[in-house]
């Protein structure tokens, strides 16, 4: 399985735009969707939105569509990763 990092990325044509503004995605917004196989669930693309994360968050996991074959990604502040304590 490829990881995020290796995903082809789907974007808009936006050459043609002079000065593109930056759009913040807002409330539940979804910033991405990762596009994946129906059968076997494994990431085909990833799909980013025009807008963006704002200050200290980043464009994470969040939910499962299954409607339409896709992980959706949305702005979420990154909580550190703490072990489980198996003592």
């Amino acid at each position: 399985m490829k990881s995020d990092t290796e995903l082809p990325i789907a974007r808009s044509d936006s050459s043609t735009e002079s000065a593109p503004t930056k759009e913040m995605c807002i409330s539940r917004t979804p910033c991405g969707w990762a596009i994946y196989n129906r059968t076997n669930r494994y990431i085909e693309y990833f799909m980013k939105n025009r807008c963006e994360c704002e200050g200290e968050k980043k464009c994470l996991r969040d939910d499962d569509d299954i409607s339409i074959a896709a992980y959706v990604y949305r702005c979420k502040i990154e909580e550190p990763f703490v072990p489980e304590d198996t003592s």
